[in-house]
């Protein structure tokens, strides 16, 4: 079974950047909700194409079809 996962450029950079090894750096406010969020590549660079709404998808679960995958035979 295939899932079509859409997501946008931004989402595909920063995807890639955390699969090579990046990190993605929350920063929250006093009642613990997340207001920024920094990408730091695995050089230490920061990437700008991932924002807090990107962050926000991919805490939400709704940009991967991962969660609806089967063990592969």
């Amino acid at each position: 079974m295939i899932f079509e996962v859409n997501i946008s450029k931004y989402e595909q950079r920063t995807l890639h950047e955390l699969a090579q090894g990046g990190r993605i750096l929350p920063m929250k406010d006093e009642h613990g909700d997340v207001i920024a969020v920094d990408c730091i590549t695995r050089h230490g660079g920061r990437l700008a194409d991932c924002t807090l709404g990107v962050f926000r998808r991919f805490a939400s679960g709704r940009s991967s079809a991962a969660r609806k995958a089967g063990p592969t035979v």
